[in-house]
């Protein structure tokens, strides 16, 4: 019996029951030459238990150097990755900083155009109901001034007094402003002016100079004097010539006769009926005024409404913009961290992959070793029956690492598939 591995064969079903394949698939696999080596030349159904063993063994070394490769690989890859990684989450922190500044940017926008758009809701507010009290309080004077018209015919409605001397006209003139401009009936006639006016106490001013009025009431007109007060009327009373009277703008009055009626003290419809006129226009010059205020504060506060939704828009804007840069930021850092995963990983796979093919060779070389010593000592045993005993240990240790080399390389091909898989 011959227990050299170059002198042992073995049959294509001891093949393939080596290596496990199915029936089928074993034959198919048994003309692949990358996974069996050739069969012997004069025997086409055997192989050589030597030959077996070195294909294995250089199988084995392939299969660890090519997943050393890939793990090589691999490693390059991860690191590529993690570097656009990194710069990926170097401009997503960069974008997220700047739509953080935009953000707040349009807060304060949006803070401002609201406090705008508040104090103009307020002013807008104001000027319109300043407006509105102005045309009810106008409404209410025309009627009022109208009732003091009546139907229109005294002269009193056209006349027209400076502010603030209402009274003294009243206190002249009295109830005479109510008669009309005669035709037939009673009421003013024209007369001719005077020559030459009377003239007034020094110290005093023509009442006509502050009234506006028909001309047939000049003769009336030119004969009323202002005095400053009170005293300065008394004491001029005795100076005046007939049809002559002094008046005080607070409504005193002295007449040329002697009458005196104390300011206050008498009541006069017609003054009360000018200080409406002129109350009546002083009250359309505000509202004129009130309108156009009230009109700009409109279009002020709806241009500043517009402002506010524009800026309440952009806010929502940023708003989203930030959301969504921070989105991109913490994607990229858990792309960084992947990246970072993967490059770990892929070093520790390719350090995997050295030891496991210096163990490869280590094994490769120790099996080896132990042919040529099972070699050497088959040579030096004269009696081949004697030396059974300690081929049958060699042939069991050949198996051991037979066994082991299939272990390992069914691990490689594994290593290798997740690591080709990987690329």
């Amino acid at each position: 019996m011959d227990d050299d591995p170059r002198h042992v064969f073995l049959h294509a079903s001891d093949v393939i029951h080596r290596y496990d394949w199915g029936k089928t698939k074993g034959y198919q696999n048994l003309k692949d030459r990358s996974l069996v080596p050739a069969p012997v030349m004069t025997h086409p159904d055997r192989w050589r238990l030597d030959q077996l063993l070195a294909w294995e063994e250089k199988r084995m070394a392939i299969a660890a150097e090519a997943a050393l490769q890939a793990a090589g690989q691999a490693g390059a890859q991860a690191a590529a990755e993690l570097c656009q990684a990194e710069t990926r989450h170097h401009d997503a922190t960069d974008l997220a900083a700047r739509a953080e500044v935009a953000l707040a940017a349009s807060e304060t926008a949006r803070s401002v155009a609201l406090d705008a758009e508040a104090a103009a809701r307020a002013a807008r507010s104001a000027a319109e109901g300043e407006a509105a009290a102005l045309r009810a309080e106008i409404a209410s004077t025309g009627r009022m001034v109208a009732q003091g018209a009546g139907d229109g015919q005294a002269v009193l409605s056209q006349i027209t007094v400076e502010k603030g001397y209402e009274a003294a006209l009243g206190a002249a003139l009295g109830d005479d402003l109510s008669a009309p401009v005669a035709s037939e009936a009673s009421g003013w006639v024209a007369l001719p002016a005077y020559d030459e006016n009377p003239p007034l106490p020094d110290g005093t001013t023509p009442l006509a100079a502050r009234i506006r009025g028909p001309a047939l009431l000049a003769r009336r007109f030119s004969q009323i004097a202002i005095a400053a007060n009170a005293d300065a009327a008394q004491q001029m009373q005795h100076k005046l010539l007939p049809g002559q009277r002094i008046v005080t703008v607070a409504g005193g009055l002295w007449r040329w006769d002697g009458l005196r009626v104390i300011a206050g003290q008498a009541s006069s419809a017609a003054a009360r009926h000018l200080e409406q006129v002129n109350r009546l226009a002083d009250l359309r010059a505000l509202s004129e005024k009130a309108d156009q205020r009230a009109v700009a504060a409109v279009q002020s506060h709806t241009q500043l409404n517009v402002e506010l939704h524009t800026a309440t828009g952009s806010e929502k804007s940023a708003r989203d913009a930030y959301r969504e840069a921070d989105r991109a930021l913490l994607d990229a850092a858990r792309r960084v961290s992947n990246a970072q995963n993967a490059v770990s990983t892929a070093q520790a796979r390719a350090v995997s992959a050295r030891s496991e093919l210096g163990q490869q060779i280590d094994a490769g070389r120790d099996l080896v070793a132990k042919l040529a010593t099972a070699r050497a000592q088959m040579e030096a045993l004269g009696d081949r029956s004697a030396a059974a005993a300690a081929v049958e240990a060699v042939r069991t240790d050949v198996e051991a690492a037979r066994m082991t080399a299939m272990a390992r390389n069914g691990a490689l091909r594994d290593m290798k598939a997740k690591a080709e898989a990987r690329a």
